[in-house]
């Protein structure tokens, strides 16, 4: 019994001291601030024989282990809103596949459109937007992209992209809204207030060219806002789920 106790308090020794390596010379205060660190800590710790097969990436890495992304991103955020990237008068949209897995390509298919709005035109139509539609989850990326709009140089004139803090986090929670950014586009397109080139027929397309639908897919379950360039290829497409109010009106 003695054996199993010096072994069992030995490997919490062990334990402490990989996870404790870390969060001594690696730690910063976004870590310690927005990381559940102790929790992850005492209970690697002390429940070790049954923790560790489970969670091998808190030995393997520690610092992963410990940390949360919510800290990665308030550190990135942070660097930009103190040394924002140059936004010229224009910036260049170009939409992506954001969904994977089973049906993905038929809700969010690739998308062939390229878009240069005019910056100003993008955060009125952002302010409006979120006049008409509060939103209840986080606002700081969109607060965050509003502010880097807000700062745009007149004298740049090549047009600029959109800065990696919003489209590269793992974590949707922490990316720009690219919903609300390809509605804006499909608007400032449908009121001739912006540049197209679909890269498929590899030439510019007039505004008054493109073709707005609204599509539903996935046997109706999701609705789709898009834009088509005369050659019927797609260049942008915003989806939302229907098929509970679908559901209810059918019944009713």
């Amino acid at each position: 019994m003695k054996a199993v106790l010096y072994i069992y308090i030995s490997g919490s020794c062990l334990v402490a001291l990989r996870l404790g390596w870390p969060m001594v010379f690696r730690f910063d205060a976004y870590d310690w601030k927005y990381s559940w660190t102790w929790r992850r800590f005492c209970w690697q710790v002390l429940l070790w024989p049954l923790l560790t097969p489970i969670f091998p990436k808190a030995l393997l890495d520690p610092y992963d282990f410990l940390t949360d992304s919510e800290a990665a991103y308030r550190r990135e955020l942070d660097k930009f809103r103190a040394k924002p990237p140059p936004c010229g008068p224009t910036i260049r949209f170009v939409p992506k596949q954001t969904l994977t897995g089973h049906g993905s390509d038929e809700i969010d298919p690739p998308c062939y459109g390229e878009f240069l709005l005019n910056s100003a035109d993008v955060e009125h139509s952002y302010g409006q937007g979120r006049e008409h539609k509060p939103c209840f989850f986080w606002h700081e990326p969109e607060d965050t992209f509003m502010l880097w709009l807000s700062q745009h140089d007149p004298t740049l004139n090549k047009p600029s992209e959109l800065p990696p803090l919003f489209t590269t986090n793992e974590s949707c929670v922490y990316n720009l809204g690219m919903d609300n950014l390809k509605l804006v586009t499909s608007d400032l397109v449908t009121a001739a207030k912006a540049k197209v080139f679909c890269s498929k027929c590899a030439a510019d397309v007039a505004p008054d060219q493109v073709t707005r639908r609204e599509e539903y897919v996935n046997d109706g379950n999701f609705g789709c806002d898009r834009l088509y360039c005369p050659q019927n290829h797609l260049l942008v497409s915003r989806s939302w789920y229907t098929a509970p109010v679908r559901r209810r009106r059918a019944s009713g």
